[in-house]
C-alpha cells in the first residue's frame, strides 16, 4: 500500500481503494497461501470474487475479441464487477 500512500501525496490526495481483486489464480498450494496472505493484510480490502489463470484471457487478447460473458473467466469477471459495485454502493450510502 506504499504505492497508493506515495501516490496520494504526489497525484491524487482523494485515491480510494475499492477493493484487491485477486488474479491469475491457480488451484495450487503458492496461490491458496496468496491469497491467505491477503486476507490477513488486508481483510476489508481483499475480494471475495477471483480470476482464475485461463488461456481464454491471452486467446482473446490476441484475437482482439472480449472474452465471452458466458464463459467461466467471464462470469468471475462478472462476479468481480457486481462485488465492486456493491462496495460502492455501499460507500455511498454510508
Amino acid at each position: 500500500m506504499e504505492l497508493i500512500a506515495l501516490i496520494r501525496a504526489q497525484i491524487n490526495p482523494r485515491l480510494q481503494v475499492a477493493g484487491l481483486l485477486p488474479t491469475m489464480v491457480a488451484h495450487n498450494s503458492v496461490s491458496r497461501q496468496v491469497i491467505a496472505d491477503l486476507h490477513e493484510r488486508y481483510p476489508e480490502l481483499l475480494l471475495k470474487a477471483q480470476i482464475s489463470r485461463s488461456v481464454e484471457a491471452a486467446k482473446s487478447t490476441q484475437r482482439k475479441e472480449p472474452i465471452a460473458m458466458n464463459s467461466k473467466l467471464g462470469e468471475q469477471y462478472a462476479s468481480a464487477t457486481q462485488e465492486i459495485m456493491s462496495r460502492l454502493e455501499e460507500d455511498c450510502h454510508a
